[in-house]
């Protein structure tokens, strides 16, 4: 038997595309500040592992699917991008 270990990128995926609209719509008279590319360098180290599903495949193989989102830094950095309060 052997076992397939699969990435579920569909929570991240949509977490990027809220992440991206937020950025379009941010204030236009507001400056991203420096610390903004730090902010978004550190949610590529804070991704959680969410739900994991295991199924016994036909061919006897054990798939192992794991489910990847953003942790606590993504919520934060939205929040901050709403709010127009990136400097904190």
């Amino acid at each position: 038997m052997h076992a397939r270990l699969l990435f579920d990128t569909s929570i991240l995926e949509r977490q990027i595309e809220e992440l991206k609209d937020c950025i379009r719509n941010f204030s236009a008279d507001s400056a991203f500040p420096g610390e903004f590319a730090n902010k978004i360098e550190r949610l590529f180290s804070d991704i959680d592992l969410g739900e994991t599903v295991s199924t016994v495949c036909a061919d006897g193989a054990v798939d192992v699917r794991q489910r990847l989102r953003f942790g606590a830094d993504f919520e934060r950095l939205l929040i901050a991008l709403r709010t127009g309060e990136l400097d904190g």
